[in-house]
């Protein structure tokens, strides 16, 4: 014979991580505003039937860049205790259009001088 003895105990379900990103983007100066609506979610994302709305207020008009803010909601369902939320921002950037770049502020213009005699002729 064989006997069957139940215990009683306790299940856990475990937080879902969720990462909130908004968009990262780029454009030469032209007067208006830089903006991107986009949200991305990562991680084990929301469980079916469950989210956030987003709302995006990042901006940046003049030269440099700026964080792509961002607030969200979560959806009526969607419980805050069911998820450890952590959001990141992306950058937008606004560039002179000078085709100048970081990678070059040495002055450099890329000629190492090893061609120097080339296109020359003696006379």
């Amino acid at each position: 014979n064989v006997e069957f003895v139940i215990v009683d105990g306790t299940l856990e379900i475990a937080k879902r991580n969720v990462t909130l990103t908004s968009a990262a983007d780029s454009k030469v100066y032209d007067g208006s505003a830089l903006t991107n609506n986009t949200v991305t979610v990562s991680g084990d994302g929301f469980a079916t039937g469950e989210g956030a709305a987003y709302n995006v207020t990042g901006s940046q008009t003049l030269v440099g860049e700026s964080d792509n803010s961002f607030t969200y909601t979560l959806n009526e369902g969607t419980l805050a205790a069911n998820y450890t939320i952590a959001t990141v921002l992306g950058k937008l950037t606004v560039t002179d259009g000078t085709g100048e770049d970081d990678d070059n502020q040495d002055g450099e213009d890329g000629d190492d001088g090893e061609n120097a005699d080339e296109g020359k002729q003696d006379v």
